[in-house]
């Protein structure tokens, strides 16, 4: 068997139903190679969706306009339920997958997370990260809504939140220095770092809106990553840039 390189598969390859069907037409034909290309209207109709999802955060805070409770309540079809079953069944209902990202290193003293699945009767797999993509995007919507409602700066409160996290707050203060955070735009608005989960990341959007047309267009973005002991050689920096350029990209694509 011959296992070419397909680029990016972005969870896809975790699945194995174009490798059962490429070994079943060799069987047939022994001693013939094989090889097997799905059609557009295969591709999408054999395809593992991302899962549709809702989500509702509720945050308390204390007579300062300090964070003290956090309730994150999201609403999706489970991954595990189809592809783990036996996982899903000890984990009492819960998907760890789906409910990615909404354990953040922010230090907030009760937090809650709760999950419901919403049986759509459609095969959903995973795709790129799945669910950091839309809990993450909740969480720091919140952020800035707490922000907004106490005067506090978006930087400053994400720093306060994560005192005992050195390596968040380097990769915060790093990209809000290198965006020059606190100085003025005419026309335009900067959104606020992100500090990720896992490897620490940081971003700053530079984007203006067409009150018109109702449309954001981005300018420019910078990045400030801590990746931590990476498999790579420390003076290969290529690497760092193939991965996370492109996946800015991508990110932008796909909130249009």
């Amino acid at each position: 068997m011959n296992t070419t390189l397909l680029g990016g598969g972005f969870g896809r390859k975790a699945e194995a139903d174009f490798i059962v069907g490429a070994v079943s037409l060799a069987k047939v034909v022994e001693g013939r190679p094989v090889k097997v290309i799905w059609s557009r209207e295969d591709d999408t109709r054999h395809d593992k969706l991302r899962p549709l999802e809702a989500q509702h955060i509720q945050v308390g805070l204390d007579a300062d306009g300090k964070i003290v409770g956090w309730r994150h309540h999201v609403e999706a079809d489970s991954i595990f339920a189809r592809t783990m079953p036996e996982l899903f069944k000890e984990q009492h209902g819960h998907d760890d997958v789906v409910t990615e990202g909404a354990r953040f290193n922010y230090s907030v003293p009760a937090h809650r997370i709760e999950y419901l699945r919403q049986d759509n009767g459609l095969a959903i797999g995973f795709w790129f990260a799945v669910g950091v993509g839309y809990t993450r995007f909740g969480i720091e919507c919140m952020i800035d809504e707490v922000a907004a409602a106490t005067g506090a700066d978006p930087v400053q409160l994400r720093l306060e939140l994560l005192q005992d996290q050195p390596r968040a707050r380097k990769v915060i203060e790093t990209v809000a220095q290198i965006a020059e955070w606190n100085r003025q735009r005419d026309g335009r608005a900067l959104g606020s770092p992100i500090p990720t989960h896992s490897a620490h990341c940081a971003q700053v959007a530079e984007v203006c809106l067409d009150r018109q047309l109702g449309e954001i267009r981005v300018h420019k973005v910078w990045c400030a990553v801590d990746p931590g002991i990476a498999p790579y050689r420390s003076d290969d920096h290529r690497r760092y840039h193939q991965r996370d350029e492109p996946g800015t990209f991508r990110a932008g694509q796909h909130c249009r």
